[in-house]
């Protein structure tokens, strides 16, 4: 499926905590849906999904702090924050009752979003949720001073020689290889930049690994799961190391929660397999 002029996304920028945040607005006369991405990609990750929805829904897909063309900060790089950030693009746009589709670091904030709105969020589908930051950043580590010697995330690469590097290193990679040729040409059209020296970047900025945050972020959406009251679908890898722990715990904790284990699949299901997510989101939102 190829992108058309009727299908190009207008930015939208709303100003919150010392930043920019944007969204990307594909129009639509349908009830709104709002996409919220993971850590290392952007809204656009989502682009061949929007695709598929934008006749059914008024679909908008934010770039977290510091992803995408929204603008980076030391601070506020927090789940908590990147929930205010949310707010704030809901209610710059107005939206009033609509659906929420999140992925992997996206999940918390947009959980703690719905449990806020929940006199607006009509539903919710957490795709390979991260579930409990304390949990998934300290992994049991009780020495901040030993946990900040060797702090996990904080050393991913973001930039690569040229563009055939990064594309091998795609093509190769477990967690990327998989991508549908529509996602990865939407990937390195639109998540990339090129830098003056040849060198290509991808749109993150490092200061979203503050670590003394990432320390002191104790936000859990099993915590937050009593106010998330509208119905709520969990989508796991049948390979989820967690799918008979917190994210079990997830699912018995919410008031009208489901959960759906998908076989043969990776953590970013949406870009392997757009298709099945957009129909997904069709039925879970009907």
């Amino acid at each position: 499926m190829n992108e058309n002029k009727e299908s190009i996304p207008i930015s939208r920028f709303v100003e919150v905590n010392k930043a920019l945040i944007h969204a990307l607005d594909w129009g639509g006369s349908g009830p709104p849906l709002l996409l919220v991405h993971g850590a290392m990609r952007t809204g656009r990750s989502w682009n061949a999904v929007a695709r598929r929805l934008r006749d059914t829904y008024r679909v908008i897909s934010v770039d977290i702090r510091g992803h995408g063309d929204s603008g980076a900060t030391v601070d506020g790089n927090d789940t908590s924050s990147r929930m205010k950030d949310i707010l704030a693009i809901s209610k710059d746009l107005k939206l009033g009752p609509h659906f929420v589709m999140a992925h992997s670091l996206g999940a918390i904030p947009s959980g703690m979003y719905c449990a806020r709105m929940n006199h607006l969020v009509k539903a919710l589908i957490l795709i390979e949720p991260m579930i409990d930051m304390n949990i998934f950043w300290k992994r049991g580590e009780k020495s901040k001073s030993k946990w900040l010697a060797n702090p996990p995330m904080a050393a991913r690469r973001n930039s690569w020689d040229n563009m055939e590097e990064l594309v091998r290193r795609i093509r190769k990679n477990d967690a990327t290889k998989n991508w549908t040729e529509e996602v990865l040409a939407d990937v390195l059209n639109e998540e990339i930049r090129a830098l003056p020296d040849g060198r290509v970047e991808v749109k993150w900025d490092r200061s979203i690994y503050n670590l003394e945050e990432m320390w002191n972020d104790n936000n859990s959406l099993i915590v937050e799961a009593p106010n998330i009251d509208m119905p709520v679908l969990v989508v796991v890898r049948e390979e989820n190391q967690q799918v008979n722990t917190t994210v079990k715990a997830l699912v018995d904790s919410l008031p009208d929660g489901k959960l759906v284990k998908i076989e043969s699949i990776g953590h970013s299901m949406y870009m392997e397999n757009p298709d099945m997510v957009a129909q997904m989101a069709r039925e879970w939102f009907a």
